[in-house]
């Protein structure tokens, strides 16, 4: 299929380059391996949205929000991609960035199956992520962005390296800050209880839900 860029940056034939590269991570995520070609310095990883459900606007929504909070330890946002013209199988839109080894629940549940011994995340390590997490938070909150849906499927593993870092991930629902109240938007065990007895969900939310991480 065909893909359009809606955002790249740098000089054009720099863009056309990464597109192939990008077309061909495409390909791979219809079914769900992701690969790359030898002239990638990094592996490549393609969030696959899909056109008849999801409108362009929504494409577009993630990747700003992405690009505004832009930090070491949130996911970076490398292409923003538009099927056009492709077949059923791969219309899709595609939210390309530089791939995880997985999120920190999998991590989590890797060292519960373990031995008793060491079933648990090391506490120097929790700590680390700790405050990876709440660095990624404040510099969102200091741009006027809410995450709304801080969870630990959505902090993401640098690398399969045991004390690798962790960069948060998926700002689909994330949104500028504004004065009010609006419709609710995360995961409900992650709300704080503000959000549920009043409908207010603020910097504070992200924050609680950091917590219950």
């Amino acid at each position: 299929g065909v893909a359009e860029p809606i955002l790249s940056g740098g000089p054009e034939s720099d863009a056309e380059m990464r597109l192939k590269n990008y077309e061909h991570v495409m390909i791979w995520v219809s079914v769900n391996s992701l690969q790359h070609r030898d002239s990638l310095d990094f592996p490549l990883a393609a969030k696959a949205l899909n056109v008849a459900k999801v409108k362009t606007e929504t494409l577009t929504h993630e990747a700003n929000m992405l690009l505004i909070c832009k930090h070491s330890f949130v996911l970076p946002l490398l292409e923003c991609l538009r099927g056009a013209g492709a077949s059923e199988e791969f219309a899709c839109h595609y939210i390309v960035t530089t791939r995880c080894s997985e999120d920190v629940q999998a991590r989590v549940n890797s060292y519960a199956s373990t031995s008793p011994t060491t079933r648990r995340v090391p506490v120097p390590l929790v700590a680390k992520w700790a405050s990876q997490l709440l660095d990624a938070l404040a510099h969102c909150h200091s741009v006027s962005v809410l995450h709304r849906d801080i969870k630990l499927n959505n902090l993401l593993c640098s690398s399969p390296a045991a004390h690798c870092d962790v960069v948060v991930g998926d700002f689909g629902l994330a949104c500028k800050a504004k004065r009010g109240r609006w419709r609710l938007a995360g995961t409900g065990s992650y709300f704080a209880p503000e959000a549920l007895l009043e409908g207010i969900q603020n910097h504070k939310a992200d924050a609680w839900a950091a917590g219950i991480c």
